[in-house]
């Protein structure tokens, strides 16, 4: 579940009350949620926040998005990659008229873990990947830990 805390100032904050996003409990979601939401990945275009988000189940990980304004109304769009995926990151302007974001295959799925990066037109049908960074192999730690960041606030002002 997501929590929301609020700042003016970043040291400063006031807390939600309550979750304000909770795994499915029924429809397209309530498989792929099974265990549960978690680690959110938010990115903001225009007025709107689009959140990419790790869908944990039994059968493994899964990427959702969902979309908000207010951070109290978030509404689930779609799946967005197949099973073993772990967190994306949409980038925030498109490139050459299409949705980009940066992208972590869990380690089953590749064999060796990496970023990668792909396109979309529509921000729920994702294709052209490429790998674009790798970890050491030799280091079973960078393994485990290389993947896309949130992005930096200054890139929601398109400055970065």
């Amino acid at each position: 579940m997501f929590g929301l805390a609020r700042s003016s100032d970043g040291y400063h904050f006031t807390i939600h009350p309550e979750p304000v996003f909770r795994k499915a409990d029924a429809g397209l979601f309530n498989e792929p949620e099974n265990k549960g939401v978690e680690d959110p990945r938010v990115t903001q275009i225009g007025d709107t926040y689009y959140i990419f988000y790790s869908c944990y189940s039994t059968r493994g990980f899964q990427i959702g998005l969902a979309t908000t304004k207010d951070f109290l109304d978030i509404q689930r769009v779609a799946l967005t990659t197949a099973i073993d995926y772990r967190n994306c990151v949409l980038l925030p302007e498109k490139i050459s008229g299409m949705y980009v974001r940066f992208e972590q295959p869990n380690l089953v799925s590749l064999g060796h873990p990496g970023i990668w990066i792909s396109y979309s037109p529509d921000l729920v049908h994702w294709g052209n990947q490429q790998l674009i960074m790798t970890a050491d192999a030799h280091d079973i730690w960078q393994d485990y830990k290389i993947g896309p960041g949130a992005p930096h606030p200054s890139a929601h002002r398109g400055v970065g």
